[in-house]
């Protein structure tokens, strides 16, 4: 996203401190880098207008990297990248003995069961769990997540990662025992930014937050006179 004074206003910002050209690209500098502060706020807020993502602010504030506008450079960059966040992350029901766990990601949906089936007409049902993990140093860490067995396909398809990874290495593929589960993920952070029931409205709140501060910034110079 990169936030920049367009050419109508431009000129006329040269018109109206047509007598100051020196103090132009001061006030250029700041109202670019105030509208992009304001802007970082709006993508949370209509974010978590749309979506159950928990922990908005933090996350978004992660995924995002901010370059402001400075020197000759009249533009700010807000770039925000990031991998499908973990359904857990959003608003989930968990799992009865006998029910599926429920989950929301958008905010104008109701809960829904997260079932599949298998190739045997079999229906497999999604459950949050909390995981233990140990790496290769030994280090034990724990992890909560939404998960659901895998299918036979998903198994064999498992698996075949496992041999191509395993070439030229001289490993064996890794059994994947038909108890295996998958954690389930929902959409990344670029994605529910990116919508387009959401980025429209933080596109609106920048265009009108760059003329308020353009306005703000060439009236303290003219006040300074």
């Amino acid at each position: 996203m990169i936030i920049y004074v367009p050419d109508d206003i431009v000129a006329r910002l040269n018109t109206q401190l047509k007598d100051m050209p020196e103090r132009i690209p001061e006030v250029l500098r700041k109202t670019i880098n105030n509208t992009a502060k304001r802007g970082r706020k709006s993508i949370v807020r209509h974010t978590r207008e749309k979506y159950t993502l928990k922990y908005a602010s933090k996350q978004i504030k992660e995924a995002s990297e901010y370059e402001s506008a400075r020197g000759k450079k009249f533009q700010a960059t807000i770039t925000i990248k990031g991998h499908p966040e973990p359904l857990i992350d959003f608003n989930v029901r968990k799992n009865g003995k006998k029910v599926s766990a429920s989950a929301r990601v958008l905010q104008t949906s109701s809960l829904t069961k997260l079932t599949t089936t298998d190739e045997n007409g079999k229906v497999l049902k999604a459950f949050v769990q909390n995981v233990t993990n140990e790496d290769k140093n030994g280090r034990i860490t724990h992890h909560v997540g939404v998960f659901r067995r895998l299918t036979k396909k998903e198994r064999e398809k498992q698996k075949e990662h496992y041999e191509e990874e395993g070439k030229g290495r001289g490993k064996k593929a890794k059994e994947v025992k038909k108890n295996a589960m998958k954690q389930l993920y929902s959409t990344s952070i670029p994605q529910m930014v990116k919508n387009d029931k959401v980025y429209p409205s933080i596109e609106k709140d920048i265009k009108e937050e760059l003329r308020k501060n353009l306005d703000k910034h060439i009236a303290a110079v003219m006040e300074g006179l």
